[in-house]
């Protein structure tokens, strides 16, 4: 982290977003590393978890976790470019 933060100051990168917080503890863990011993430093972002996406209960599980992800401290929502890129699309045969 000390080289890391270091290559930072020298190149001027005030604040780096870190879009892959995830969610649950390991969100916890990346926030209290990075922002909490790096204040100013740091922000980081929640993932949604789309396993299961087709299970009843799957969108209000997620609402559950992103609600408890922002009170963790995430600063925001990343969506990865493989949902955007064709997941769950079906093509005729």
């Amino acid at each position: 982290m000390k080289r890391y933060l270091t290559e930072m100051n020298e190149a001027g990168v005030r604040t780096v977003v870190n879009l892959d917080g995830g969610w649950g503890d390991r969100l916890k863990e990346s926030i209290a590393a990075l922002e909490g011993a790096h204040p100013g430093r740091f922000l980081t972002f929640a993932l949604i978890n789309f396993d299961g996406i087709d299970d009843e209960g799957w969108s209000e599980r997620e609402a559950k976790r992103l609600e408890e992800s922002f009170k963790a401290g995430a600063k925001g929502l990343k969506f990865h470019k493989r949902l955007a890129c064709g997941i769950g699309t079906r093509t005729a045969s």
